[in-house]
């Protein structure tokens, strides 16, 4: 089945889907879902990951399986995906497991773990080493059940920031846009941090 292969493409971004999950494709008669997005679709590697799936599915399921893209706010905030499937008002969506942090501890390791494994990595772990069941083990409690859709390399700090040591107070302050679990790192290098959404 070619589903499940292209879902290997994935990790730190999720799809969360409603408590049902998808059957297997010959079974399906039809999916048309509107699924709300966390990021702007024009985002390079966060947005543009869930319209490509998108395409992919309608492929592989020869039109049976519609995703409509909707843009951040146009249904529900940018940031309620995972309180809008777990409650029940909407069947799916796309969002960062880290913005889950707050109710779900856990979801920062499958989101992003800072230094953590590059792509290759951490798709292997996922997928061969026990991750994937530990995640949907993690979510089932909320009736939210998480699919693997997409992942970023992470960026070194050490070629972004400081090349040599400095005290504290005289570092300037710097704007990051960061995930929720690297913020007290980051607070500590003197950093202002702002979520990304």
């Amino acid at each position: 089945m070619k589903i499940s292969r292209l879902m290997l493409n994935g990790a730190a971004v999720v799809a969360t889907l409603g408590a049902t999950a998808l059957p297997a494709t010959a079974e399906i008669d039809e999916i048309r879902w509107a699924v709300p997005i966390s990021f702007s679709s024009s985002l390079t590697a966060l947005g543009d990951t869930l319209p490509w799936v998108a395409e992919r599915l309608a492929d592989v399921s020869d039109g049976k399986i519609m995703i409509e893209v909707v843009e951040p706010g146009a249904m529900i905030p940018a940031l309620a995906v995972f309180e809008s499937a777990a409650t029940g008002q909407i069947e799916a969506g796309y969002s960062w497991m880290g913005y889950e942090r707050g109710q779900v501890p856990a979801s920062a390791l499958f989101g992003a773990t800072p230094f953590g494994l590059e792509p290759a990595g951490y798709t292997a772990w996922m997928y061969q080493g026990g991750g994937d069941e530990l995640l949907k083990e993690t979510f089932e409690p909320f009736g939210v059940y998480p699919i693997l859709c997409g992942t970023i390399p992470r960026i070194p700090l050490k070629n972004s920031l400081l090349i040599e040591e400095h005290p504290a107070d005289s570092i300037p302050v710097l704007g990051w846009r960061i995930g929720d679990d690297g913020t007290e790192a980051g607070g500590a290098a003197r950093a202002v941090l702002r979520v990304l959404a």
